[in-house]
């Protein structure tokens, strides 16, 4: 919790400075590529950052991790082809939705190393946390780098000066902060992986391709889910005006920090919830999500109210005066965050499980609504039209993964406690 906090502060203040010193054109300008950044970091991970997560907590929990060596190796080779893929498709995507700005180029190139950063800082992360490595792993979590790249990216621009600041530039320092960042991951990971991480083994095809489906699967699922939550600030780039998108952008920035004991929570019970999978402790798996949904709804419930009940007043607080048109897209956002924080672990659960698959389907069929109702959204009603139907799509999805894991896996994620059978 310690490290979400710190990552959720620093992300807060970094933002906060950005908004302030670049105007909601500019900012604008870099809350888009960074959002398109982390569609290609999941792209560059591969999904094998969750896939690695999964089956190394599980091979340790159960005492069978001789595979893994093999499955590092499959995992090597599929990078080789993933970074570069994530970094072109971030920079068409960047260039595509930045087309109106003044620095299409130089914004794009910025953001594709952005996602190759945050990509591999993903992979490090979950690959540590399953080695049981987990005050790194946590520090290292989340979006652009976790806490450790959030606080770096806060220290390079609190040194660098005032006027050569631009949107550009300030993606430049999130590259220098993140590369960092992976670079310190990296020397903890060559200290502590075990031995047969190393080993070259003859790999089965069948094995081969069960890792390459499996981690598209996953890839497919955290694609389609981000997107889901992304696509609103996308439909604003292109049908908004530029002062707009960084008024609804501000918004979503707060709702990172409104989400950020979940997320910590996440982070925290992923490998436990593997583990009690492989070992086919279902009541222990259910009691766990169940008292982890409890503490973060609380903690999220107190971040929220005054999102809710005098937004205007938070968005002046944190962003500047320029932002305070954007209240009840603020509200809005945070009711749909609520429902989020309320369901509980149901999507990691999902996924720790075996279910992608199913988790693919649901995130799909989200992100294609959420496309339809944003448009729509926004051709009919504007900023207010996006902000309602983002809303309505989040609370939706998140309902109905809430409901799968109950009917597929036989447990609920939302607050509570239950007693376990004895």
């Amino acid at each position: 919790m310690g490290s979400r906090v710190l990552a959720g502060v620093s992300f807060l203040l970094v933002n906060s400075y950005l908004a302030r010193r670049l105007g909601p054109t500019d900012f604008g300008t870099v809350a888009v590529v960074t959002s398109v950044a982390m569609f290609g970091a999941f792209v560059t991970s591969a999904g094998i950052n969750r896939l690695l997560l999964r089956n190394v907590a599980g091979g340790l929990a159960t005492g069978s991790i001789e595979q893994t060596g093999a499955e590092m190796a499959i995992a090597r080779r599929m990078l080789l082809a993933s970074v570069p893929i994530g970094g072109a498709v971030t920079f068409l995507m960047s260039a595509f939705f930045l087309r109106h700005a003044s620095d299409v180029v130089s914004a794009s190139i910025a953001g594709a190393f952005v996602a190759v950063g945050a990509g591999l800082m993903l992979l490090l992360a979950d690959l540590l946390r399953g080695l049981g490595e987990i005050p790194l792993a946590n520090l290292g979590a989340g979006r652009n780098g976790g806490a450790i790249g959030c606080a770096l990216f806060a220290l390079l621009l609190a040194v660098t000066g005032r006027d050569m600041l631009s949107s550009t530039w300030a993606l430049s320092l999130n590259v220098a902060a993140l590369m960092l960042s992976v670079l310190v991951s990296y020397f903890v990971y060559r200290r502590i992986r075990p031995a047969g991480f190393t080993q070259v083994m003859s790999v089965d095809g069948g094995v081969r391709r069960l890792f390459v489906v499996s981690s598209v699967t996953l890839m497919g699922t955290q694609l389609a889910f981000y997107v889901a939550s992304q696509i609103d600030l996308w439909v604003a780039s292109g049908n908004l005006s530029e002062d707009e998108v960084g008024i609804y952008s501000a918004a979503l920035r707060l709702m990172g920090i409104v989400s950020m004991p979940l997320l910590a929570a996440q982070v925290v019970v992923s490998s436990r919830i593997a583990g009690f999978r492989a070992q086919g402790r279902m009541d222990e798996l259910e009691a766990l999500v169940r008292r982890t949904a409890t503490f973060t709804t609380l903690g999220s419930f107190f971040i929220l109210l005054p999102c809710v009940l005098v937004p205007s007043r938070v968005l002046t607080l944190v962003f500047g005066q320029q932002y305070a048109s954007g209240g009840f897209v603020l509200a809005v956002l945070g009711l749909a965050q609520l429902v989020n924080v309320v369901t509980g672990l149901c999507g990691v659960t999902l996924t720790m499980c075996s279910k992608e698959n199913l988790l693919l389907r649901v995130s799909i069929l989200f992100m294609i609504l959420s496309f339809v109702f944003d448009l729509l959204g926004a051709r009919l009603f504007g900023i207010t039209g996006i902000a309602v139907a983002s809303a309505v799509t989040t609370a939706g999805q998140y309902i109905m993964l809430w409901w799968i894991a109950r009917v597929v896996l036989g447990v609920w994620t939302h607050p509570g406690r239950i007693r376990l059978q004895r």
